[in-house]
């Protein structure tokens, strides 16, 4: 299948500092994303201007809950419970205290119901991150030596779980226990190249793996045994984030971040910040409602 059978529908001038962790409310048929480093979340209806909410702190990444509005959140320093309309706010615990260096980053919701973050090293030298799933009000590590945490997903049954350090370009695959969240067998899933460093992931209706790819200016699908079978080009060097909606899960919408790069960039790249969306002929699959915090 060829790039062109992809149909670019809407670029959202945004200009976020770092786009991220972008998931569709099926339920209010809108796009939440957010701000990391600006700290905001946009919401967007698939029409019109996006609407922008305030947010405590960073908010690294976000799932649904069973109550309308209301986000299992990952902000920088821990897990918490977010009401953007109301600006709610409960803290449920916070994460790697003793680690003022590090932040929360990349997260989401697993196929039954619990909400998993990683953690990352934000400059220089000192501990580096985890990833962590919320259970029973406390967070616990499952995985540990995580420099930039990514690309969280699940297969389509949920047996299988995906996560990258991006440093490192690779994708990882676990076995994951549903009942328990027990992670085994972690292998290598894919390598990107040399300008390609593996950002947020999604998973499609076919179990296929949707990455963006942060430097490269590309989001790439990959079948289940890790081949490369698709890929889309951008106009932004830094994609961060892909996640499927709209009304017949096909719409692929893409994040980026304009952070590190020179704001008076006229090339090719001075879309960078802004939010794309695609309509393709893929399906993806509806976000999990975390049902256990």
């Amino acid at each position: 299948m060829m790039t062109n059978s992809v149909e670019l529908v809407a670029q959202l001038d945004v200009q976020n500092r770092l786009g991220e962790g972008v998931i569709w409310d099926a339920e209010n048929a809108c796009f939440w994303w957010s701000d990391i480093l600006s700290s905001k979340l946009y919401r967007w209806h698939l029409e019109g201007q996006p609407e922008i909410f305030n947010t405590p702190e960073a908010l690294c990444s976000f799932g649904l809950t069973a109550q309308s509005n209301v986000f299992i959140c990952a902000f920088a320093s821990g897990f918490a419970l977010f009401d953007p309309i109301k600006n709610d706010l409960q803290w449920l615990c916070k994460v790697d205290q003793d680690k003022p260096n590090n932040r929360m980053n990349d997260g989401r919701v697993d196929r039954a119901g619990r909400f998993w973050a990683g953690s990352m090293r934000q400059s220089g030298h000192g501990p580096l991150g985890g990833l962590f799933c919320l259970r029973d009000g406390e967070a616990v590590k499952h995985i540990d030596e995580i420099k930039i945490s990514n690309s969280l997903c699940w297969s389509k049954e949920g047996t299988t779980i995906y996560f990258a350090d991006s440093p490192a370009q690779c994708i990882k695959q676990g076995a994951f226990d549903l009942a328990t969240g027990i992670i085994t067998d972690i292998r290598t899933f894919t390598k990107t190249n040399t300008n390609a460093y593996p950002d947020g992931s999604c998973v499609d209706n076919e179990n296929c793996l949707w990455n963006a790819q942060w430097g490269s200016s590309k989001v790439k699908r990959y079948n289940s045994a890790g081949e490369e079978i698709f890929s889309i080009d951008l106009p932004c060097e830094q994609p961060s984030c892909v996640s499927f909606g709209g009304p017949n899960m096909q719409h692929l919408f893409v994040t980026s971040a304009w952070d590190g790069l020179s704001p008076d960039d006229k090339g090719m790249y001075q879309a960078n910040g802004n939010c794309f969306v695609f309509k393709t002929p893929f399906t993806g699959i509806k976000e999990q409602v975390c049902t256990s915090f």
